[in-house]
């Protein structure tokens, strides 16, 4: 049985919610080094942020392309947005390989 919209404005509320607790609890971003060395440990929290944001992104667009029905699945705005969520999962990807 499909939700209703007031507990869908309910659920997307609460996972607002999370996501600034988990930005507010997160541990800080190492400080920039005074001197021109490599920040590795800084560059790859910064990598591993993004690729957090991303994939909660991705997850959330394929949650949102599941419930659709069928034949919005196969429409033309199905295919698109399926589209959109691949090209996340190749971002996500090649974001794997930035630290190799």
């Amino acid at each position: 049985m499909a939700a209703s919209n007031a507990q869908r404005q309910k659920t997307f509320r609460e996972r607002i919610k999370q996501r600034l607790a988990m930005v507010e609890t997160a541990p800080p971003l190492p400080d920039k080094p005074k001197i021109s060395v490599p920040a590795n440990k800084r560059w790859a929290t910064l990598a591993d942020q993004a690729r957090a944001a991303l994939e909660t992104r991705r997850n959330e667009m394929q949650e949102y392309f599941d419930e659709r029905s069928e034949a919005w699945r196969e429409s033309e705005k199905g295919n698109a947005f399926q589209e959109r969520i691949e090209a996340l999962e190749s971002i996500l990807d090649e974001l794997g390989s930035i630290d190799d």
